[in-house]
């Protein structure tokens, strides 16, 4: 039970985990004006039930670890109050609802965690190093940074074998230990192994991407098409 003192912050805390089960997203973000409406009362006095609307969007910042987030927002609640009010699916037209179903579709990829068999795909990432290796000790960033490299590809890809390519391997070397770069942008590429004694069936090889006159900023997720 919640105690008095911890009424209007445990509400949130709340309301986070519950967005977080129904739309299988870990990063959930609560708007302003729920916040201020949770604590309208004061600390201690919450409201005994909310009507609330979740909508489940993809992230367009580069340096995001989630590709989808869910964003909480109050709702309107009608003339006859909240009584039989259930779960309701909103959809204002035909792009929000073909959306929808791309997220909902996102989500299960996601919770799955497993690619096709069939499928073999690149494409090309950008990898925040410095926000990966906050904290890390001088003497141990670039090896930290291949370390991040391959658990980014393994996340992304579903493949436990991942190869860093030699190139790439130089560039994060390029300036000594301690300096790695802040950002870098990689293709990987998801592959059928052709090594009959191989655990897995598909591998995902790392490589150094180019980068455009633009630079880095502003670039997402891109698959490529690779001419075999």
């Amino acid at each position: 039970m919640s105690t008095f003192k911890k009424k209007a912050s445990n509400a949130i805390k709340e309301i986070r985990k519950f967005a977080q089960k129904a739309m299988g997203t870990n990063d959930v973000r609560v708007d302003v004006k729920l916040n201020k409406h949770i604590w309208s009362r004061g600390i201690r006095s919450v409201p005994r039930r909310i009507r609330v609307r979740i909508a489940g969007k993809r992230n367009d910042d580069e340096d995001a670890k989630e590709e989808l987030y869910s964003l909480v927002t109050v709702a309107e609640i009608p003339e006859g109050g909240l009584k039989g009010l259930g779960t309701q699916g909103l959809f204002s037209s035909a792009d929000k609802r073909k959306e929808a179903k791309n997220f909902e579709a996102a989500t299960m990829v996601e919770k799955v965690n497993k690619p096709r068999k069939e499928e073999v795909v690149s494409r090309e990432y950008t990898i925040n190093l410095h926000k990966r290796l906050h904290g890390c000790t001088f003497k141990k960033k670039a090896p930290n940074a291949i370390k991040e490299i391959r658990k980014f590809a393994q996340k992304a890809m579903g493949t436990n074998d991942v190869r860093v390519d030699v190139k790439l391997n130089k560039h994060i070397w390029s300036r000594g230990i301690r300096s790695v770069p802040r950002r870098i942008r990689v293709r990987i590429a998801r592959k059928r192994n052709d090594d009959e004694d191989a655990k897995e069936e598909l591998y995902s090889l790392v490589t150094v991407a180019e980068i455009p006159e633009g630079g880095l900023k502003g670039l997402g997720t891109q698959v490529i098409e690779e001419e075999e």
